[in-house]
């Protein structure tokens, strides 16, 4: 509960409260979202989180001192004051805060999360995730220090901006810190395997050897090395993995081919249970010594463990030379 909140409260013979009923409340905060379909807006509250408010006939809306304003006056943006019902989530009142004598100026720190080169705009999510899709015109003062112009705008990269609040037009825009940004984006990479992969989103899940990584996207400029499309892509894979820290988009993603070396029939020689390996020699008397993981395929009639392994065995392995971790370990009949 907010201060201006209207409750109803309940207490015992000795005027202890038993009980606190809401029944009205305030938000203050920035529209972050509108859905016209359901009559609703979502308010990015200034302490933090949001609101999702239903507006009805009996809304009061007040824009800019006209205080029989429509839905349709409201915007992603604008800062506003809201009371509503706690019960039902419906607006009492939504009141858009007057800029006074800011001549409509407002302002924006934040990333790029969108760019549209024809119609010359940005788009800028700030920090309590508005976004705001703002326009360069011919008298917008540009400050792309390290960047040189429009076109060579980046999603992820951080900006500031001055704009005309009612025509979203740009007076100024400026990069922040795009050399750090820039570096960030170099040096982020991670090289582990493919844990699970959403072809709907197109993102794939990478996780090392310790267990770290995260969720990255392929976009349309993402480069895909060592195989044909996004679709051939399967959980298990070694990859080697390049992306904006940022925006979480890959830039790189390169198949780390694991050398198969299953042409010849192989013998195991040796199992080590409390290291988890098996000594495989090849017809040429050449062994060597395979480690067993968590992610490691036994192929065999009926369940397969390390330890249903024995020497003497013929076996097709499968492993990455660069770690010599078994990748699969086949046994032939």
């Amino acid at each position: 509960m907010e201060p201006g909140s209207q409750v109803t409260v309940e207490v015992d013979q000795h005027k202890k409260v038993k009980k606190v009923k809401a029944h009205a409340a305030e938000a203050e905060g920035a529209i972050k979202s509108i859905d016209s379909a359901e009559q609703t807006v979502t308010i990015s509250l200034e302490k933090g989180g949001e609101v999702t408010l239903g507006v009805t006939a009996e809304t009061r809306i007040e824009v800019d001192d006209d205080e029989r304003a429509t839905f349709a006056a409201l915007q992603v943006g604008q800062e506003i004051e809201a009371a509503f019902d706690v019960e039902t989530q419906k607006a009492f009142k939504i009141e858009v805060e007057d800029d006074g004598d800011k001549d409509d100026e407002d302002e924006v720190k934040g990333a790029i999360t969108a760019i549209d080169n024809g119609a010359k705009t940005v788009t800028i999510r700030a920090a309590n995730g508005t976004e705001a899709a703002l326009r360069i015109t011919a008298v917008t003062e540009l400050d792309l220090d390290g960047v040189g112009t429009f076109a060579n705008l980046k999603t992820g990269m951080r900006m500031e901006t001055d704009f005309n609040s009612a025509t979203k037009e740009l007076s100024k825009l400026e990069v922040k810190d795009d050399k750090r940004g820039k570096a960030e984006e170099e040096k982020s990479e991670l090289e582990g395997a493919i844990t699970s992969i959403d072809a709907n989103a197109k993102t794939v899940t990478v996780r090392d050897k310790n267990g770290s990584g995260g969720t990255f996207k392929v976009v349309t400029g993402t480069r895909l090395d060592e195989v044909g499309a996004f679709g051939d892509l399967k959980t298990g894979t070694m990859v080697h993995a390049k992306f904006n820290d940022t925006t979480k988009e890959l830039v790189r993603l390169k198949v780390q081919r694991e050398e198969q070396k299953a042409e010849l029939e192989r013998i195991v020689t040796a199992i080590n249970a409390d290291a988890k390996t098996v000594t495989i020699r090849a017809q040429d008397d050449a062994e060597t010594i395979l480690k067993a993981t968590a992610r490691t395929e036994f192929k065999r009639k009926g369940a397969a463990t390390l330890t249903d392994i024995k020497t003497g065995m013929q076996v097709e392995a499968r492993f990455n030379p660069n770690t010599n971790d078994l990748v699969k370990l086949e046994v032939k009949d």
